[in-house]
């Protein structure tokens, strides 16, 4: 009888009158020569398509379970960006993402990973943006609320504040004439870096301090003439990323801890800077909503 040659199928038709030689199965679409056959080779033709099938399916479910390296790439932990530049050579786990700020280092993920990540950072987004409307609103009730006088008060302490930055420069040039040349230009070579981060940052001296604050106070330094000290402020439950184990910690209480170190090296202003950057967005939510969201 005629079988397919290839699934030993007896469905098997001839589809052109002209052309004996053109048939069709209809088992397994095979179109071409029939063959004929008895039914020890039909036995033997379908046992090797069903093996033939078997083991492309085994393939298959392989390769459905193996990661598609090809479409690794590096991304931000924090927000499942792509968008990620190495800092310096020098420091080959300090990685930029240029989507939501984060400094540190980076993950390999494919875009099952990067949807995942993105969504929860979204999501932190959106309660984020939720809890300062709701304190904008609180403040909004208070200033309704306020007497003449004490909106002539808060009035009084913004130019009191505006006087406190007119003399800070010298103020601070009295505090950094004090201290060694070299801890001198690491001060300065920090806080250039760090003013360059947002326009608005205010600075002050308080006490023979140098601080900086956006939204609240993220910094404190004080020079010494062998090194500067560096206190960082967090919130209790928020992280903190601190790789080399160079810092000391302490709670001042149920929802503040103070995060010191010392800095007496050009060689290590990166790190200072990474760890400062990670009290600067703890302290300044809005620095998270300049960057809301980006394309998914």
């Amino acid at each position: 009888m005629k079988i397919c040659p290839i699934c030993g199928s007896e469905s098997v038709s001839c589809v052109s009158l002209s052309d004996e030689s053109l048939w069709i199965c209809k088992t397994c679409s095979y179109t071409g020569s029939v063959i004929e056959g008895d039914e020890k080779l039909i036995k033997k033709v379908r046992e090797e398509y069903n093996y033939k099938l078997k083991k492309e399916k085994i393939n298959e479910t392989e390769k459905e379970n193996e990661p598609f390296l090809e479409n690794m790439m590096k991304i931000c932990p924090n927000c499942g960006s792509d968008n990620v530049n190495w800092v310096l050579p020098q420091l080959w786990s300090i990685w930029n993402c240029e989507t939501c700020g984060y400094r540190g280092p980076v993950i390999e993920g494919d875009e099952k990973l990067i949807r995942e990540i993105r969504k929860e950072y979204i999501e932190k987004l959106k309660e984020e943006k939720k809890e300062i409307n709701e304190l904008e609103q609180e403040n909004e009730s208070l200033e309704e609320d306020l007497t003449d006088e004490e909106i002539e008060k808060k009035l009084d302490e913004l130019l009191e504040s505006d006087l406190v930055l007119d003399n800070y420069e010298k103020l601070r040039e009295e505090i950094i004439s004090k201290t060694d040349t070299t801890i001198a230009e690491i001060y300065k070579s920090l806080e250039k870096e760090i003013l360059s981060w947002n326009d608005k940052i205010k600075f002050k001296t308080v006490n023979d301090n140098l601080t900086f604050s956006y939204n609240s106070e993220f910094l404190k330094i004080s020079l010494d003439n062998d090194k500067i000290n560096l206190k960082l402020s967090f919130s209790e439950n928020k992280p903190f990323d601190d790789y080399k184990a160079i810092t000391q910690v302490k709670s001042e209480n149920e929802k503040i801890k103070i995060v010191f170190f010392s800095l007496n090296s050009y060689d290590d202003i990166d790190y200072a800077l990474f760890l400062i950057e990670q009290s600067y967005e703890n302290n300044n939510k809005n620095n998270y909503l300049e960057r809301l969201y980006f394309t998914i």
